[in-house]
């Protein structure tokens, strides 16, 4: 090989929620570290992650924890492609095809190059007339965005009779419910620790902490209250993060983990 040549590049994965063989979800499974992979190790590691049952993709959350010269993403299923979310930036996901990914963690992904000759835009402004048009246009679209949200956050599921969870929707019940479930709770100690926060707007996040405190992984969605139709367990049914139960006024249980609630800090009096 041509000692001028750059080296190929290599990624360093964690699996997550995987058996060993890499061919089933499982909630219970701990984390593995496979070391480096180079570009088609990884490729194929993405197909075996894209043939999993659906079912246990959505009970179990697997994924990977993948770093390269980009940084350190973690890597989801999607529908026909991949999620992926920088661990700088645990708001936003990007989707690629898993032969686009390690181009991507490698640094190489540029969409759309602008050549350095290229002419600059030509900036047409609009008489004042379409400006107002124009903003009330986008009035009317970021109302739209809040009322959609709201009603995708507070709506119940609809009743599915071959469900295995009945909605709450009883107003009274609805409360009562949802203060319970607010708080902050924790699972494990130190650099294993495990965070869920339940919020009164309907969202719940997710932190797992690694060595040094380092968050390795974190997750967000709306939540839907509902009871399992086995035993009536109270529940927080998670979008993209599956079933919390309600476990008594101090405990919530998440793939098979219990997480007790840390109590309110109060200021410290001088």
């Amino acid at each position: 090989m041509n000692a001028d040549s750059p080296a190929a590049p290599t990624f360093k994965v964690t699996t997550r929620a995987l058996t060993a063989d890499l061919a089933a979800a499982r909630s219970d499974e701990s984390s593995r570290e496979l070391g480096a992979l180079d570009s088609d190790g990884l490729v194929a590691l993405l197909g075996k992650l894209a043939a999993l049952d659906p079912s246990e993709v959505a009970e179990a959350d697997p994924h990977l924890v993948v770093t390269g010269r980009r940084g350190r993403f973690t890597i989801r299923p999607g529908r026909e492609r991949f999620l992926l979310r920088s661990s700088t930036d645990a708001q936003n996901y990007l989707e690629r095809a898993a032969s686009e990914i390690p181009s991507f963690l490698d640094g190489k992904d540029i969409s759309s190059p602008t050549p350095s000759d290229a002419p600059a835009p030509v900036v047409v402004r609009p008489p004042a007339e379409t400006k107002l048009v124009l903003a009330l246009t986008l009035f009317a679209l970021a109302a739209l965005i809040v009322a959609t949200s709201a009603w995708l956050t507070f709506r119940p599921d609809e009743v599915d009779p071959g469900s295995d969870y009945v909605p709450v929707t009883a107003p009274a019940e609805t409360i009562t419910m949802r203060q319970q479930a607010i708080g902050t709770y924790a699972s494990g100690t130190g650099d294993d620790e495990r965070v869920l926060e339940i919020t009164a707007d309907g969202t719940a996040r997710y932190r797992e902490y690694g060595p040094g405190r380092e968050p390795v992984d974190e997750h967000a969605g709306n939540y839907t209250l509902a009871r399992r139709r086995a035993d009536q367990v109270a529940v927080l049914r998670v979008s993209g993060l599956g079933t919390i139960e309600l476990k008594g006024p101090d405990t919530l249980v998440f793939a098979r983990d219990s997480y007790q609630r840390r109590p309110v800090s109060s200021p410290t009096s001088r």
